[in-house]
């Protein structure tokens, strides 16, 4: 009986050592950092109306823009009402365009369209707005959501998990058939 636990225990030491040698791999393991996306936003402004994607959905507020930290976003604008305007993301939410804020050059054309890009590396729920007519007269929310960690890989914490299970599955065996192994007669 001695020896059937001295094994038991050898087997779990074993298996203990096997799982403490590969689970800080496991956690370690390093992730591939998240590709920022390429946003496409086309956006149609008016001083009396506000923004849309289209020059049949301009509202006030303009419609909600949702993307992740790091994707840049290439804004193609038109001036739906012939005024200028210009694009800026209110960094600070006070509908106005401040020192430092991102901004577009200014744009008039109902037909022929600026791009602006702008690197979303602010996370929350910012505004753009129109920096000339002011937030008042023509915003919109946009949401710049922190990236969702990666899925871990848990591979090397299953196969130290099987390695675990066969060590302690081979010292029952082991120990099972020591047990039945036959007395042999003492010699005459």
């Amino acid at each position: 009986m001695a020896s059937l636990s001295k094994a038991f225990v050898v087997a779990l030491l074993i298996g203990s050592i096997a799982v403490s040698l590969v689970a800080p791999a496991a956690v370690a393991s390093p992730t591939s950092p998240r590709i920022a996306k390429a946003v496409p936003i086309t956006l149609y402004g008016s001083q009396s109306n506000g923004w849309g994607f289209d020059l049949n959905s301009i509202s006030q507020p303009g419609p909600p823009i949702a993307v992740t930290t790091g994707d840049v976003i290439t804004f193609t604008l038109f001036a739906a009402d012939s005024q200028t305007h210009n694009l800026v993301i209110d960094l600070n939410s006070n509908l106005l365009e401040d020192t430092g804020e991102p901004h577009s050059n200014t744009f008039s054309s109902p037909t022929t369209p600026i791009t602006f890009q702008y690197t979303a590396n602010v996370t929350g729920t910012l505004l753009y707005i129109c920096g000339i007519h002011g937030g008042a007269l023509m915003r919109g929310a946009l949401t710049v959501s922190a990236p969702t960690a990666p899925p871990t890989d848990n591979t090397l914490l299953i196969v130290a998990g099987v390695v675990v299970v066969v060590v302690i599955v081979g010292a029952g065996a082991a120990m099972a058939m020591r047990r039945k192994k036959p007395k042999q007669p003492p010699n005459p």
